[in-house]
C-alpha cells in the first residue's frame, strides 16, 4: 500500500523528480520555473488550509481582509511563474507536459485571484471556498424555458445547450446533488404526517426503523402484478392488497387494522414509498467493502473532479467535460454542474436500428491506436478517481464508417463519473472496484509520463478546490495515482527484452505510442477479463442481451405504470412531448457577478488589435523566432511594428492547445480533429484554417478573431 501522503516528503522527492526530468531535454530555466511554480502552489494550500476547516458549528471561517491581501500576492506569484514557463521554448515531452499542466491550472488561479480582487468583504463577508466555488461557476441564463429532462438514478438532468461568443455547446445540468440519506427520510416522513394526518401512528412506527431497514421493506405495492382485466377495480385493489400489505407490515410489528380497507390506503402507501425509495438510493455503498459517501458529499461536482482529472494528465477529451454551472431561470437561480453531451453510441440509447446492433467482435478487436490508448487511460483515471461505476452503459463509442462490416472503433468517451472520489483507502474498497492496476494489462507511455509530471499533490488541490472533495479524498486519489505509478515503475524491468505486444495477468505493461498496433483487444481482454479491453470486447454481446429484453423491459414498464395508475385512479400518463430543438442558456457571467465575464484579463496598456487570421499575413524569421509586421492606427497616426505569438517557440504546443480548444466545443469532430494531431507533422496556419471552415461549416455567424497583446504578447482565440 501507499504511504500516507505527506508535505514534507513530496516536497524532497521534488528534487529527485527534477533531476529525472532534466534527463528529457528539459531546460535548467525549465525546471526552475516549475519547481517555483509548485512552490507558489504550496503556499497558496498552506495559506488557505484553516479555510476549509468547519468550525464545530460546521461553518466555515469568513475570509478577512488583512488574509485576503495576503492571498492575492500569493496567487499572482503563482500566475507570474506560470507566465514564464509559458513562454519557454520547445524541451522535450516533459518539458511540454510540465506547460500542459501550468496552462490546466492557470485560468483556475486567474478566476480566483480575480475573485478576490472583485469581493468586497467589509459589505458582505464570506468564506474563501464559497468565493472560489462561485467565481469558477459558469452563469447561464435560461429565461423562462422549459428544457426536456432525463432521470437518473438519483437526479434528474436538465438538456440544453449553452451559447457563449456565438459558440452553441449541447449538455445536460444536474443541479446539487448533497449525499444526506437519513437527512432525507427524515423529512420525506415529516411531510407525509402533514400530508396524511390520520396515519400518524403508521409513520410514528416508521421513525423509529432506521432507513436501512426501511428501506429494505417493499413499501411501494406491487403494480407490477399482472391485475385480471375482466375484474372490477375494486377487486383488482384488493388482489394487491391481499399480495402486498402483510409484508409490508410485518416489520412495523403493528396491526395494520382497518388500514387497508381505506379508500386512500393504497395512495398514502405509494407516496410514502416512493419518498422511501428515493432516500435508499442516496445509501450509495457495495458489497464485500465499503465505498459509502459520508453525509453533505457533493455528488455532481465529482464530474468535474474527474474532468479536471482528465485534462492534468493530457487526456481532455477522453472525458466528457463537466463545470461547474449556476443556471439561472425564471428568476430564480440554482447550482449545479453541466456536462458537455457526448457522441457516438451509447448502450442506454440501444435501438434495433442502431448500425452497431449488426455489428461482429471485428468491428471493435480493429480498433484505431488511439482508442487502445484511451481505453488504457480509461482503466487508470477510474482508479486514480476511485470510480467504481464504469459499466457498458456509461461510455460513448464512436465509429468510421459509422456502418458495415468495415466499422472501425475510432473514440470513446467516458460519461456518469459522479460515483468517485471516495474517503476510503484502497484495501477498504471492493477488491473489483475500482479496476487495479494488477487487471489493466496495458498502459500508454505518453499518458504515464504525463501522470508522473503531475509531481506534488498541491497540484490536485489547486485543481479540486471548487469541488467539494475534503482533504482526505483528495490524498486518497493522489495514493491511488502514487500507488500506479510504482506499480508500473516496477513492471518496466519485469517486461524487459520481452517481445512487443505481449502482456501477462498481474502486471501492466507500458506501451510507446508507435506500438499500438502490437497490440489486439481480444487478447488483452482474454488475458485481462475484468479490463474495458473485455467490456469493450463483449459488447457485441451486451448489445444483443440489451435488444432481445428491450420489449420486454418497456413492455414490463408500461404494464406497471398502467396498473398503478388504474389501481390510484389517476389519469392516463401524459404523452412526451415532441423533441424539438433544444432551448439555449445564455453565458451572463459567474456565480459572483451576472454580467458577461471576459475569458480573461487584458492589462490596460496592452495594444488590442483584431486581425481576420494570422494566416492572412505573411511572417517574417524562421520558424523559431516568427514574427508577423503589423500596422494599425493610434490616436489618428499609422503605427507600425512587429508581432512575435507567445507560442511561435512551440508550434506544436500552440497548435495542442487551439485543437483541444475545439474538441472542447465541438466534440462531435473530435475523432477527425484528432487525426490530424497525430498525423506525425506539423499543422499550418493555412490547414487550421481549412479545418477551422469544416468544423464551423454549420455555425457560419462564428467569426475568429485573434487579439494581440504588446506586454505580454498573448493569443486568444475567441
Amino acid at each position: 500500500m501507499p504511504r500516507p501522503y505527506d508535505v514534507s516528503a513530496a516536497r524532497a522527492n521534488l528534487n529527485d523528480y527534477l533531476k529525472e526530468i532534466s534527463d528529457l531535454l528539459t531546460t535548467q530555466e525549465d525546471i526552475e520555473h516549475y519547481a517555483a511554480f509548485n512552490n507558489a502552489l504550496s503556499v497558496i494550500n498552506d495559506l488557505t488550509e484553516a479555510a476549509y476547516q468547519p468550525q464545530e458549528d460546521g461553518s466555515l471561517l469568513p475570509l478577512d481582509q488583512e488574509m485576503q491581501q495576503v492571498l492575492q500576492n500569493a496567487y499572482q506569484k503563482a500566475l507570474d511563474e506560470a507566465a514564464q514557463l509559458a513562454v519557454q521554448a520547445e524541451t522535450g515531452q516533459a518539458g511540454e507536459r510540465m506547460r500542459g499542466i501550468v496552462r490546466e491550472i492557470t485560468p483556475m488561479l486567474q478566476s480566483d485571484v480575480s475573485a478576490l480582487n472583485m469581493v468586497d468583504l467589509s459589505r458582505e463577508p464570506m468564506a474563501l471556498p464559497e468565493i472560489i466555488s462561485k467565481a469558477r461557476e459558469q452563469a447561464v441564463d435560461l429565461g423562462d424555458q422549459q428544457p426536456p429532462t432525463v432521470s437518473g438514478s438519483i437526479n434528474t438532468r436538465q438538456h440544453f445547450q449553452v451559447v457563449n461568443d456565438g459558440v452553441s455547446e449541447p449538455g445536460f445540468f444536474t443541479p446539487t446533488v448533497t449525499v444526506d440519506p437519513d437527512g432525507a427520510y427524515r423529512r420525506h416522513l415529516d411531510q407525509m404526517e402533514a400530508k396524511y394526518p390520520d396515519y400518524k401512528p403508521l409513520i410514528d412506527q416508521l421513525r423509529k426503523m432506521p432507513l436501512r431497514d426501511a428501506s429494505s421493506v417493499n413499501w411501494v405495492p406491487n403494480y407490477q402484478m399482472i391485475v385480471n382485466a375482466e375484474a372490477s377495480l375494486e377487486e383488482q385493489k384488493a388482489a394487491v392488497r391481499e399480495n402486498w400489505v402483510d409484508q409490508a407490515f410485518d416489520p412495523l410489528l403493528i396491526d395494520a387494522g382497518d388500514l387497508p380497507q381505506r379508500p386512500d390506503f393504497l395512495a398514502v402507501m405509494d407516496d410514502i414509498g416512493q419518498g422511501i425509495d428515493a432516500a435508499r438510493r442516496q445509501m450509495i455503498t457495495f458489497k464485500d467493502g465499503d465505498f459509502v459517501f459520508p453525509d453533505g458529499a457533493n455528488l455532481d461536482r465529482r464530474n468535474v473532479a474527474m474532468s479536471r482529472t482528465a485534462a492534468l494528465i493530457g487526456k481532455r477529451e477522453l472525458v466528457a467535460e463537466a463545470r461547474p454551472m449556476m443556471v439561472i431561470q425564471n428568476g430564480k437561480a440554482v447550482s449545479g454542474t453541466f456536462m458537455a453531451e457526448a457522441y457516438g453510441f451509447n448502450l442506454s440509447n440501444i435501438d434495433a436500428n442502431e448500425p452497431v446492433a449488426g455489428f461482429g467482435n471485428q468491428n471493435f478487436d480493429n480498433a484505431d491506436p488511439v482508442v487502445m490508448d484511451d481505453l488504457a487511460a480509461a482503466q487508470a483515471l477510474d482508479f486514480i478517481t476511485g470510480n467504481v461505476d464504469r459499466n457498458p452503459y456509461n461510455f460513448f463509442l464512436r465509429f468510421n464508417p459509422k456502418d458495415g462490416p468495415n466499422a472501425r472503433l475510432t473514440g470513446v468517451t467516458l460519461i456518469d463519473n459522479d460515483m468517485s472520489f471516495p474517503e476510503q483507502s484502497l484495501d477498504q474498497l471492493p477488491p473489483d472496484r475500482p479496476l487495479r492496476p494488477e487487471d489493466m494489462g496495458v498502459i500508454g507511455e505518453e499518458f504515464y509520463n504525463s501522470l508522473k509530471s503531475l509531481n506534488t499533490f498541491e497540484q490536485f488541490q489547486a485543481a479540486y478546490a471548487d469541488c467539494g472533495l475534503t482533504q482526505q479524498q483528495i490524498q486518497r486519489a493522489w495514493e491511488r495515482k502514487e500507488y500506479l505509478v510504482q506499480k508500473v515503475e516496477a513492471d518496466k524491468e519485469y517486461f524487459a527484452g520481452r517481445s512487443v505486444g505481449e502482456t501477462e495477468a498481474g502486471h501492466i505493461r507500458l506501451v510507446p505510442r508507435t506500438q499500438w498496433g502490437a497490440y489486439h483487444m481480444s487478447d488483452l481482454a482474454a488475458k485481462h477479463n475484468r479490463s474495458m479491453f473485455k467490456t469493450v470486447v463483449d459488447m457485441p454481446e451486451t448489445v444483443q442481451y440489451a435488444l432481445n429484453t428491450l420489449d420486454a423491459r418497456k413492455e414490463m414498464i408500461r404494464r406497471r405504470e398502467e396498473n398503478r395508475r388504474r389501481v390510484l385512479d389517476l389519469p392516463p400518463q401524459p404523452q412526451a412531448a415532441p423533441q424539438g430543438d433544444l432551448p439555449a442558456a445564455t453565458v451572463v457571467g459567474n456565480g459572483l457577478q451576472q454580467n458577461q465575464a471576459p475569458m480573461m484579463e487584458v492589462p490596460q496598456d496592452s495594444l488590442k488589435l483584431a486581425i481576420p487570421a494570422l494566416s492572412n499575413i505573411k511572417p517574417v524569421g524562421g520558424q523559431m523566432n516568427k514574427r508577423y509586421p503589423v500596422t494599425w492606427m493610434e490616436n489618428g497616426e499609422p503605427k507600425k511594428g512587429f508581432f512575435s505569438p507567445a507560442d511561435s517557440l512551440s508550434i506544436k504546443q500552440g497548435m495542442d492547445q487551439i485543437f483541444a480548444d475545439y474538441t472542447r466545443r465541438y466534440p462531435r469532430y473530435a475523432d477527425e480533429i484528432r487525426a490530424k494531431l497525430n498525423a506525425g507533422r506539423e499543422v499550418t496556419n493555412i490547414e487550421m484554417g481549412q479545418l477551422t471552415a469544416a468544423v464551423y461549416a454549420d455555425a457560419a455567424f462564428i467569426i475568429p478573431q485573434i487579439l494581440l497583446f504588446r506586454q505580454n504578447y498573448a493569443i486568444m482565440l475567441l
